[in-house]
């Protein structure tokens, strides 16, 4: 049954305000757990509500409730297992709940859990109400006070929100621990931690001179794999006070690393739960996108801190107010440590490869949802990815200075409170003295906007004429656009036109530049100033010489990916013709001046030499031959590789050095991906010793950035012999490290050559695959999906299968592998077809609400 529907507009203030929760906790092995709840209850001096107390529940047993310490009759109140009802309550008074719980058979992983002999919690966003009776809302804000209470052999580790403020032994080699957070808070950001962990400690000296005491806990096997998020975390700290002048607020800071969790980490305030991929890190056991992605999440955590915590979300419909917010702070911040520039075409590859798809499946929603069924369907990248673009709109708009002014303001003026994104932009329209409502329905209106540009130059009087149309869905206002731009003389100069933006708000739009003696050439939406399409019908010429000349570097990476794009869509062409694909003239061109031009900044060398993604091209080539698709880029890439062989290797042998001692930093890590993206090429040749150079990697692989890229290629080889062996040493070699384990299942999944529906269905009944863990099926489905296997009648009933079983386990991960299916429209109809089959036979098999709700939207759509 589909759970009822929620709408924005239905916001009404809550009727009690809870001022204080005071929980205390009894863990025992093969028990139930007791939690009892008391809290400080005051009715809503804003609501206009009857006295009616309403608290929220899900799988757990009410025992005992209370008011002003008499206890209640259940025919005093009403409780269905969902929703607990006190009619006629008091204004103000002391509630008192004692409910039992079952962490241990907890596979939803919400509220609290088992996770390999601890007890764990998630709370965010509904996850409270599994622990105790709750409002259970984000915009009812108290101060927590946590007793735990455990044996204290089997749980030394005792950890809840804010500072400890008691410590003692009890009877039965019971001990007990007290936390106090004296920051108001809702319940989302409670979090309590129990186990035998062993931890790291380092203090960080805040700005006004307070010492914080830092800790990063994990199982004691993997201690050795903590320094890296600890110095993470110091170095977010210290960039925060910097770029955002916020400063930590508590005594103490803690991290904990769990294997079983839904997501990457969650910013619980001073208690930091964390996925273990997200912490748990050395060089010879990450790559360096993996170490990038520990050092952003660890900081994008840090820095809900205030955004997040110290100002909160109002309700549900507010999540990209924290979370756009923050994916923007912690783009800021990878930014500034190692990526450069390199984080900008990134971020905009995952953009246009996964958000655009998003705009316009049958779950496209704007940033801010109107309605929800689950909320947890909405942590999507619409509210994370889409609403960082927006708020880098607001800098873009307004400026470096005002926007740090107006962000202050948000901080100064929401401090402790439940906002919302209006707050946001009223804070944005006070520092930019802007008037910003339109620009509000970036927030509100959704889907991807096209902008179609024209452009006529006029020799007479030398007057350039740009045209702008902004296609949007029908009902839809103007978007308010800032394009950023650049006019290109045939030098490859900037021509200064006395400014380097232009807003698009009308529908349709023109601006004349004027006294040009030549027609220039546009580089349009420099720095992907906005997230829209353009339509723009350039010359290939012109194209090309962007690819060559542009000086906004993220604009030279798309103009080259415009060039190999055109390429890859006329070798589909080619192939279904049953024609030889030949590769054109100006794509050799721009590899060829892309491997010798030696003034090309490091950074983007690497992505400036890759081939579109598959996700990105099926957002621009359809109805989509996924098949033909796989094979075009083969195609492309093996002509390539063999004409610019030499080329190639020149570079290579420029930078590559495998003995080198490993170095994170930015110039190492980029100089790592340009040796390993050359010895891509080189291998695809098939030239010479290839194979052995890229066997002796994998054998002798000093970190995991080379042995990964080496094992991925042997995977590749024509010689069964050589990717057996490569698959089997790679597993022996890190089957006790279970998220080198997880690479393992990643890469043999997606090779072609390795892993078809049947083997996918295998590698489930495989030692090193628990299915109870979330980056587990994450790994394998995450490989298969990207594997051209995985578009058969067999590879859609193996996801389909694989969902079903996952409903009943963890319907969160249920509702991300119904996904996966879920933009069958955009293909050809032989796998359109076999798609939608598959995903109402997944409906017919499913209870849960979150997967019912995809699946329904879909189906309906």
């Amino acid at each position: 049954m589909a759970k009822q529907e929620i709408f924005l507009k239905d916001y009404t203030v809550p009727e009690y305000l809870i001022e204080t929760v005071d929980l205390t906790f009894e863990f025992k092995d093969n028990e139930k757990t007791s939690v009892k709840a008391e809290y400080k209850v005051k009715k809503n001096p804003e609501s206009k509500a009857e006295n009616t107390f309403i608290l929220k529940a899900d799988e757990l047993e009410l025992a005992e409730v209370r008011v002003n310490d008499n206890i209640l009759t259940n025919k005093e109140y009403s409780f269905d297992g969902k929703v607990f009802k006190l009619e006629n309550a008091p204004e103000e008074f002391t509630f008192q709940a004692i409910t039992l719980i079952d962490p241990a058979n907890n596979s939803h992983l919400m509220g609290v859990y088992r996770s390999n002999g601890m007890f764990c919690s998630q709370c965010e966003s509904e996850g409270f109400r599994r622990i105790t009776i709750h409002p259970d809302r984000p915009d009812v804000l108290s101060e927590f006070t946590t007793t735990i209470i455990a044996d204290k052999k089997a749980y030394p580790m005792l950890l809840s929100n804010g500072n400890k403020v008691e410590e003692k032994d009890l009877e039965d080699g019971k001990h007990l621990v007290k936390w106090h957070d004296p920051h108001k808070k809702p319940c989302y950001l409670f979090a309590i931690v129990a186990g035998d962990l062993d931890y790291i400690a380092d203090t960080f000296t805040t700005m006004s001179g307070k010492q914080v005491n830092l800790k990063v806990f994990t199982d004691k096997a993997n201690i050795h794999k903590a320094g890296f998020a600890m110095n993470s975390l110091k170095l977010s700290m210290k960039w925060d006070e910097e770029a955002f002048g916020r400063e930590y607020d508590l005594e103490d800071f803690m991290i904990v690393a769990v294997d079983a969790f839904n997501f990457g980490a969650m910013e619980n305030k001073g208690l930091n739960i964390f996925n273990s991929s997200a912490v748990l890190s050395t060089p010879e056991t990450s790559r360096d996108d993996q170490l990038e992605y520990i050092q952003a999440v660890v900081g994008h955590e840090y820095f809900h801190n205030w955004s997040g915590n110290r100002v909160t979300c109002r309700d549900w419909f507010q999540l990209s107010l924290k979370e756009g917010f923050t994916v923007f702070r912690d783009s800021e911040f990878s930014k500034d440590m190692t990526q450069g520039v390199r984080k900008r075409i990134d971020d905009v590859k995952v953009l246009k490869a996964f958000q655009f798809a998003e705009d316009s499946s049958p779950m496209s929603h704007p940033v801010q949802p109107q309605s929800y069924q689950e909320i947890d369907n909405f942590y999507t990248l619409t509210v994370y990815e889409k609403g960082c673009e927006v708020v880098r709109m607001y800098k873009t708009l307004l400026g470096e200075e005002n926007f740090r002014k107006g962000s202050d303001l948000y901080f100064k003026t929401f401090d402790g409170k439940a906002a919302t994104i209006q707050d946001f932009r009223w804070a944005m329209e006070q520092a930019g003295g802007v008037d910003l409502s339109q620009f509000h329905r970036w927030y509100i209106q959704e889907g991807t906007p096209t902008l179609k540009v024209d452009e006529h130059y006029n020799e007479e009087t030398k007057t350039l004429t740009l045209s702008f149309k902004q296609v949007i869905k029908e009902g839809q206002e103007p978007f308010f656009i800032p394009v950023k731009y650049g006019l290109v003389d045939k030098n490859g100069n900037d021509i200064n036109t006395g400014s380097d933006m232009l807003i698009v708000k009308d529908l349709d739009q023109s601006f004349e530049f004027y006294d040009l003696d030549e027609k220039p050439v546009l580089s349009v939406l420099r720095e992907f100033s906005a997230p829209v399409k353009i339509d723009f019908n350039q010359t290939d010429e012109e194209i090309q010489f962007l690819a060559e000349n542009d000086n906004d570097l993220y604009n030279r990476y798309e103009a080259i990916q415009r060039v190999f794009t055109k390429q890859i869509e006329q070798a589909i062409e080619d192939l279904r013709q049953g024609y030889e694909v030949a590769v054109f003239k100006d794509v050799m061109d721009v590899f060829t001046k892309t491997l010798t031009d030696e003034s090309i900044d490091l950074a983007v060398l690497a992505s400036y030499l890759r081939l579109p993604l598959k996700q990105t091209l099926e957002e621009i080539i359809q109805p989509v031959d996924p098949i033909l698709m796989h094979k075009a880029l083969e195609e492309v890439k093996n002509i390539i590789a063999y004409e610019l062989h030499d080329l190639f290797v020149a570079l290579l042998r420029k930078h590559y050095e495998p003995s080198k001692t490993y170095e994170f930093t930015g110039e190492e890590i980029n100089r790592r991906a340009v040796a390993l993206t050359c010895l891509d090429y080189v291998f695809t040749a098939n030239q010479e010793n290839a194979t052995e150079i890229v066997q002796e990697l994998f054998e002798r692989a000093n970190n995991m950035t080379h042995e990964s890229a080496a094992f991925k290629l042997l995977l590749k080889s024509d010689n069964q012999v050589v990717r057996e062996r490569s698959s089997k040493a790679f597993f022996n070699k890190w089957i006790d490290d279970n998220i080198v384990i997880d690479s393992w299942f990643t890469s043999v999944t997606a090779s072609e050559k390795m892993c078809n529906a049947e083997t996918f269905n295998q590698l489930q009944e495989n030692e090193a695959f628990n299915i109870k863990q979330p980056n587990k099926v994450r790994a394998i489905v995450g490989g298969f999906t990207q594997n051209p296997n995985f578009h058969t009648a067999e590879g859609y009933k193996a996801i389909a299968d694989l969902t079903i079983k996952m409903d009943e386990i963890n319907p969160h991960m249920a509702s991300a592998l119904a996904r996966k299916l879920m933009s069958y429209k955009k293909y050809d109809s032989k796998y359109a077809d076999l798609m939608l089959e598959n995903l109402k036979y997944i409906n017919k098999h499913v209870k849960s609400a979150g997967v019912k709700e995809v699946l329904e939207k879909t189906l309906n759509s």
